[in-house]
């Protein structure tokens, strides 16, 4: 059921439903002019003198645009000539019906570009069928002793997307022994 809303300055009939209406539906509008009190009428009050009738569809409601998150990661920092990786997961909430871009970079956290690890930046693009994508970090292999640390990867300027979970920290570990030192009798 619905009721008609009748604009006399626009000549708009506007249906108005009474409840809502489903998606991908469609829908017949019956004006019965001879047989509903008070009767329809035009502009001038001359009475309907036929029913009328017309249909409609409605549409899906587009979805609203896939959200973008990335997620945390660990590795051991590796030993020369073997090098650590952090693999930093990047996921949409679901598939797209556009290619979705986002750039990234890595900076800021405990550890240092170029002497712990090696600084990315770039733009990771996921097609329409693509969830997922990874961002490699190369590590720097040592064989000093020091504490874990860490470097964040930011998500930033999506296209076809929104931002969910825009940063994510590498944790860095440490996988060198304590220094010893021997002492002989001489």
């Amino acid at each position: 059921p619905a009721t008609v809303a009748y604009d006399d300055a626009t000549l708009t009939a506007t249906l108005v439903p009474t409840a809502p209406l489903e998606h991908a539906t469609t829908y017949t509008v019956l004006l019965q002019g001879t047989v509903v009190e008070p009767r329809i009428t035009d502009a001038a009050g001359n009475p309907l003198e036929t029913d009328h009738t017309w249909s409609f569809t409605t549409v899906d409601a587009p979805l609203p645009p896939p959200t973008v998150s990335i997620a945390d990661a660990s590795a051991l920092e590796g030993s020369n000539p073997v090098r650590g990786e952090l693999r930093f997961v990047v996921t949409l909430s679901r598939e797209s019906t556009e290619p979705v871009t986002v750039a990234f970079a890595t900076g800021g956290g405990t550890a240092t570009a170029g002497v712990d690890y090696t600084e990315q930046s770039g733009t990771l693009t996921f097609s329409t069928k693509t969830t997922s994508q990874t961002i490699t970090v190369l590590l720097a292999a040592d064989a000093l002793d020091e504490a874990d640390e860490s470097v964040l990867v930011t998500l930033s300027n999506p296209t076809n997307a929104t931002l969910a979970n825009a940063q994510a920290t590498g944790l860095i570990q440490d996988d060198d022994g304590a220094p010893s030192m021997n002492i002989d009798d001489v």
